[in-house]
């Protein structure tokens, strides 16, 4: 099995920050692994409530000028934010490599605990794309 190649790692968390924000990230760079991290930079810098609306904002900039503005999904973002500042609950990882490598599951069994919190299928679902659906099966804490 081929191992896919994460160029995001090319640069320091602070320089990757700044790239997304700007719009200066190459398209391809930013993947499931890279959502994980930005999250966790915007929570460990701003907090979880400016991280969120940071992210929302910047990530559908950053599809529409991609030409993709119907890639983005509040549901799936704004879950995926929770998820992550989850597992930020004492941690201490130094960075974003430390502290995704401490908690592969955000990445390999993303789907799975999507799953754990919703008994619907969100990603399929299309209000779930335009605004934030409340976990039924479990909230996020």
């Amino acid at each position: 099995m081929k191992v896919k190649q994460e160029h995001h790692w090319k640069l320091s968390d602070a320089q990757f920050e700044a790239d997304f924000a700007d719009g200066s990230l190459p398209l391809p760079w930013f993947t499931h692994q890279a959502h994980i991290r930005l999250a966790w930079i915007q929570i460990k810098n701003y907090g979880l409530e400016q991280a969120t609306e940071n992210i929302r904002k910047q990530i559908i900039q950053f599809a529409t000028a991609a030409g993709q503005p119907n890639k983005y999904h509040e549901t799936i973002t704004i879950a995926s934010i929770l998820m992550v500042a989850h597992f930020m609950k004492g941690d201490d990882a130094a960075n974003s490599e430390a502290f995704i490598k401490a908690h592969p599951s955000l990445q390999q069994d993303f789907k799975e605990l999507i799953k754990s919190h919703y008994s619907q299928d969100i990603f399929s679902d299309p209000n779930a794309r335009k605004i934030f659906i409340e976990p039924d099966l479990a909230p996020f804490d």
